[in-house]
């Protein structure tokens, strides 16, 4: 029930490593408890009814991020229980940490790099394991932790391996302030200009758009939208942690009358897709003051037969 609800007026810039942690630190967790920690997690998915997962990363809790050897590990725990999964170690260039006042980034291109081997090479010898239940994708984290080069190498591995790609992005305004001030463009435009943006690409939560109410004018126009629409990308919809840290799509039916396809997810513990239905529901009428607005069956869709088609 507190899952991403603790931060007080203290906390305000959330779960970040300080200084001091930068300096000195390794992993929080063994192989052996991080291994208890994705089992239990994935079999809250099936209890859950869930039977499809590409999981988020968990890059706060590890040395640096992911590597080969932790999506191994949660290979064996996806085929032990029977679910299908897509898997890849996460990775980043750069991580946010705190001076207790500021969100800062430490940049470290070359990690990232090796990162981007380790899950290319995850992908070469795991794709269609268990009997096809485990696939395989890139899913570097987010935008600001990656620099244009590591993107482009994303995205030309992924198209070499046919496999999907997940990029969080469009999803704060300190990301968007970070781009714009490293690139000079948001978000989407930046990955446009890449030719990041396709089909069998992921964005969550790509709310952070000229329009929504809670955008700044500084942060310009242009119709990002048109991007996403243009592309054939999918844009994963959170509601639970999106409820949690004050953010919505603006709205859910709007996005989907632009021709882009919505991708229900969980990104919270427990991953419950019946109230994440419900919540992008009654978030979609409050926002829109129109009780007509998300229908079931199109939140029904977003949850089954939008992702299977995107998937492939």
């Amino acid at each position: 029930a507190i899952f991403d609800s603790w931060p007080d007026a203290s906390r305000r810039l959330g779960l970040l490593w300080s200084e001091e942690y930068l300096k000195d630190h390794g992993a929080v967790f063994t192989r052996e408890q991080a291994m208890f920690r994705r089992e239990f997690a994935l079999s809250q998915l099936v209890r859950n009814g869930i039977t499809t997962l590409m999981p988020i990363a968990s890059e706060t809790y590890h040395e640096w991020c992911e590597d080969y050897q932790d999506m191994a590990n949660t290979a064996d725990a996806v085929e032990a229980l029977g679910v299908r999964a897509y898997l890849g170690p996460s990775y980043r260039t750069a991580v946010p940490y705190t001076d207790g006042r500021r969100v800062l980034l430490h940049e470290d291109e070359r990690r990232g790099l090796e990162g981007l081997e380790d899950a290319i090479r995850f992908a070469q010898d795991y794709e269609g394991r268990a009997n096809g239940l485990i696939h395989t994708a890139l899913l570097p984290a987010r935008i600001e932790t990656q620099t244009g080069q590591t993107l482009r190498l994303t995205r030309k591995a992924a198209d070499d391996l046919g496999i999907p790609v997940r990029l969080h992005a469009a999803q704060g305004l300190f990301e968007i302030e970070t781009i714009i001030a490293r690139t000079g463009k948001r978000s989407l435009p930046y990955l446009a200009d890449l030719g990041f943006l396709a089909e069998r690409t992921y964005i969550p939560h790509a709310w952070t758009v000229p329009g929504h109410p809670l955008m700044p004018e500084a942060f310009g126009t242009g119709d990002d939208l048109a991007l996403l629409a243009g592309s054939g990308a999918s844009v994963l919809l959170c509601p639970i942690p999106m409820a949690h840290y004050g953010g919505m799509l603006d709205n859910y039916d709007s996005y989907r009358e632009r021709g882009i396809r919505i991708i229900l997810g969980t990104d919270s513990a427990p991953p419950n897709m019946i109230r994440a239905m419900d919540l992008a529901m009654g978030m979609t009428k409050t926002t829109t003051g129109n009780r007509a607005s998300a229908q079931a069956a199109d939140l029904f869709r977003s949850a089954t037969l939008d992702p299977a088609e995107s998937l492939g």
